[in-house]
């Protein structure tokens, strides 16, 4: 009789454990799968980080129209600058344009000097296309005020002199510089007198 009564209750305690084992896969199974979920989606992560793209293959076209797989791009053509403009040429001396000179106090160039006036009177008709800038300068007697004035009165005269000998007065300029720029340094009337004297520089067109 207790052998009897006691398969029952083994039977009841098996069944109990079988239930709690079963809930216990149950519960476990939701929880295996989001583990498996995670492992799975690392390691897909890894796998795409850890692969470089490859760089795009650049095909480009062969000479007269043919093909070729894989070949490079043709280089575009050299980028070439427009250079600069040229600067604007200086004013300069010219052989043909000689100094002329002046007496002391005077603006009007001497009498033995009018010679190279004309002479450089023909050569700017004949070279209509370059401009001349005539120098007014004196010896180092007088203030400086005073000199500037006798020098600007002494280009604008040989000014005048060229354009009533035929030059035409819009290429020729005029500047005073007065005692400022001696070619002489010297204190006795021969280096005075090669001080006071009109300058000429000219410009190619």
């Amino acid at each position: 009789m207790r052998e009897e009564c006691a398969e029952p209750l083994r039977m009841a305690r098996g069944r109990r454990t079988t239930t709690t084992r079963s809930q216990e896969d149950t519960m476990r199974r939701p929880a295996l799968k989001s583990v498996i979920l995670v492992l799975s989606t690392l390691a897909l992560s890894a796998l795409l980080m850890g692969c470089p793209k490859r760089p795009p293959t650049v095909t480009g076209a062969a000479p007269d129209g043919q093909g070729s797989a894989g070949s490079e791009a043709a280089a575009p053509a050299a980028f070439t600058p427009t250079p600069p403009p040229a600067p604007p040429k200086e004013f300069g001396t010219h052989q043909a344009l000689k100094d002329v000179f002046f007496g002391f106090a005077h603006v009007d160039v001497r009498r033995t000097d009018m010679v190279m006036l004309d002479s450089a009177a023909d050569w700017l008709k004949k070279n209509p296309g370059w401009l001349v800038q005539i120098e007014g300068h004196t010896d180092d007697r007088g203030s400086r005020g005073e000199n500037l004035n006798i020098g600007e009165r002494r280009a604008e005269w040989v000014k005048n002199y060229l354009v009533t000998k035929g030059v035409d007065a819009s290429r020729i300029s005029t500047v005073s510089y007065g005692s400022d720029r001696p070619v002489c340094a010297d204190k006795n009337e021969g280096c005075r007198a090669r001080n006071r004297r009109a300058h000429f520089l000219v410009r190619e067109p």
